[in-house]
């Protein structure tokens, strides 16, 4: 088994975000506040790695849509797989 590296975590966070409508940029610089409803990856090793995170309100509140579980590399990659392989199965059978 490869080593999964963050690089292939982001790049399939941003498909997966993009295919669910979700951006990924979370903060306006020019008005100063959170982008209410943006999705962005959380990693903190000592809790036990990685989850999603939604910006919930303009001054970065967050919540967990699937969630607070956090996973390791391998299974957050895992993870974001099976959340693409259901779009593009539900895409296949015209659910959308």
């Amino acid at each position: 088994m490869e080593r999964t590296t963050k690089k292939m975590l982001s790049n399939l966070f941003e498909i997966v975000a993009k295919e669910l409508g979700k951006s990924t940029i979370t903060y306006d610089n020019d008005k100063k506040v959170a982008i209410v409803g943006t999705w962005r990856i959380d990693n903190v090793p000592v809790y036990g790695g990685y989850t999603i995170e939604e910006i919930a309100n303009e001054r970065g509140a967050i919540h967990h849509p699937f969630g607070m579980r956090r996973m390791k590399p391998s299974q957050f990659y895992d993870f974001l797989h099976s959340i693409w392989d259901g779009i593009l199965n539900g895409s296949i059978q015209g659910v959308k």
